[in-house]
């Protein structure tokens, strides 16, 4: 075990409902379409390009609206959800004892990462408000796919998937994990995500503090 890498909303700090808000609030505003296109959506996990894009899409198709005007639309959108969720972030509740978790990682020597669909951008200010930026060796964010990301940490930093802990909320995390054959632990969240994986599941990181300090094996 040398590495941790980390998801970041609702296995960092609990951002996912706020996030859903927004998601929620500005699909409403175009009516029962944009409800609509929000339910059956919402549990895809798409980026919010890609949400707000079909949405647009969705928008144009029952208006008369040219081409240009969705794809205004849809940068619109795409600009009052990043603006809402930046301001919001830094008011997000962490999960319990991630700082300790951290500090510990980091006093054993383990290299942190961040691999996350959201904003880096968001993800660096949330983190410095929070007094958290300086645990981690870098963040991986929304300008990539977590694919991606642990192909650049692995290749980066000489690791083996072996060696690598991945800590997230979601199924699309858990597949990963299983597409590098690296370790998982599952954090649990209200929407449950995880409810049908089989692997160690936390709410709180002191359950397993013990486990990551060297000369310990999990």
């Amino acid at each position: 075990m040398k590495c941790a890498i980390f998801d970041f909303d609702d296995t960092i700090v609990y951002s996912e409902k706020m996030k859903l808000i927004e998601f929620f609030n500005i699909s409403k505003k175009h009516g029962s379409r944009g409800i609509k296109f929000y339910y059956e959506n919402i549990d895809k996990r798409l980026t919010r390009h890609d949400y707000f894009k079909k949405l647009s899409d969705v928008i144009a198709l029952n208006t008369d609206i040219t081409i240009d005007s969705k794809c205004l639309l849809s940068q619109q959108m795409i600009q009052e959800f990043g603006d809402n969720v930046s301001k919001n972030l830094k008011t997000t509740e962490e999960i319990k004892n991630i700082k300790e978790f951290l500090k510990i990682l980091k006093d054993n020597n383990y290299l942190i990462f961040i691999s996350s669909k959201s904003k880096k951008d968001d993800i660096i200010n949330t983190l410095k408000h929070k007094n958290l930026f300086n645990y981690f060796d870098d963040i991986y964010g929304l300008e990539n796919t977590k694919i991606d990301h642990f192909n650049n940490i692995i290749t980066n930093y000489n690791l083996e998937p072996r060696n690598i802990y991945f800590f997230g909320d979601s199924y699309s995390d858990y597949e990963v994990s299983i597409h590098f054959n690296c370790n998982f632990i599952g954090i649990l969240t209200e929407r449950d995500d995880l409810k049908n994986v089989a692997c160690q599941k936390i709410n709180n990181y002191e359950k397993i503090f013990d486990n990551f300090i060297k000369n310990k094996t999990i």
